[in-house]
């Protein structure tokens, strides 16, 4: 009994969750399309000094930041706006059943309008986003900035269907002009 619980335990303390990743970039998960990355707008002098009074950095990382470990203030990707979206390819086709978004915590943040809120999931098989690419709809959800733990986990919904490829889509944030997703996971089901 003792082997058994070191194991979960082992397994739960390196990634949290304890369940397997299928977007996780260390096992050929990845980001094969995004909205576009938030770039600092340069307008003159008022805007860069605007900029270094902000209480946040923003960050510089590329888009495949959110399948890699890391909720250290900074360690996400900046999306443009408060409604976008993130391709994901799985490293296995799967049928999906769990989502987990994580947050770096509003308590050792400066500013926290960057979170996402609102949210959609869909399962694909499609490598390019469109808006008229066949998906299906998983699941919605709002990410709860202040809930009892920075790492969040939604059902997902796929009817018994696999896919290889989840859509992750920001509806809304919590008021910045610009986006921070910093770790999103897939789980479910291998086929």
């Amino acid at each position: 009994l003792d082997l058994m619980i070191n194991r979960y335990l082992e397994r739960f303390a390196a990634d949290r969750t304890g369940i397997v990743d299928y977007a996780m970039a260390a096992t050929h998960g990845r980001v094969v399309d995004h909205s576009p990355t938030y770039k600092l707008k340069r307008r003159g002098v008022t805007n860069i000094l605007n900029f270094l009074k902000s209480s946040q950095p923003i960050s510089r990382n590329p888009p495949s930041q959110v399948l890699k470990p890391g909720i250290e203030p900074g360690s996400c990707w900046s999306m443009e706006g408060a409604d976008g979206f993130v391709l994901i390819k799985l490293s296995k086709r799967i049928i999906p059943d769990k989502l987990s978004l994580e947050h770096a915590s509003p308590k050792i943040l400066l500013s926290t309008g960057s979170a996402p809120k609102d949210f959609e999931v869909y399962g694909t098989n499609a490598g390019k986003y469109t808006v008229e690419m066949e998906k299906t709809l998983l699941g919605r959800g709002t990410y709860d900035l202040h809930g009892k733990s920075t790492l969040q986990q939604y059902k997902l919904k796929a009817g018994g269907k696999s896919f290889n490829h989840t859509l992750f889509k920001v509806k809304s944030n919590y008021g910045e002009d610009y986006t921070c997703i910093y770790r999103i996971r897939i789980h479910g089901t291998e086929l």
